[in-house]
């Protein structure tokens, strides 16, 4: 049996990347809080947040399920600091003004999960 494919974001934009891609798959948003303390490189906590957001969303599923889960995290570095997914239209406007002209990075980390078999 093909497994399905599970996204782990609510994200309209990644979900239009799948279906242009011509995926099919259903939306789990894995409801995450991202925790930051300062230190992690800004690469490496992009990947941790998709993993926890795949394995998240993964364990509600039985391994008889056979699916797989798509996790991904994404963020922009401007001048060594990491600018996350902003809260309002507001801080939106603000941080495309502070983007504007100026070189920057923008990192997704990405990850794929199953659900797992329980141990006896």
């Amino acid at each position: 049996m093909k497994p399905r494919l599970v996204l782990a974001s609510s994200s309209p934009q990644r979900a239009e990347i799948l279906r242009s891609a011509g995926f099919a798959f259903e939306v789990v948003p894995a409801r995450l809080e991202e925790t930051y303390d300062g230190t992690e490189p800004p690469a490496a906590f992009a990947e941790r947040m998709a993993e926890e957001k795949a394995r998240a969303v993964a364990q509600r599923f039985r391994p008889a399920d056979a699916v797989v889960v798509l996790g991904a995290d994404t963020l922009v570095v401007l001048e060594g600091a990491m600018l996350r997914k902003p809260d309002s239209a507001g801080e939106a406007r603000a941080m495309l003004e502070k983007l504007s002209g100026r070189m920057h990075e923008v990192i997704t980390g990405v990850a794929l999960a199953a659900p797992e078999t329980p141990r006896r």
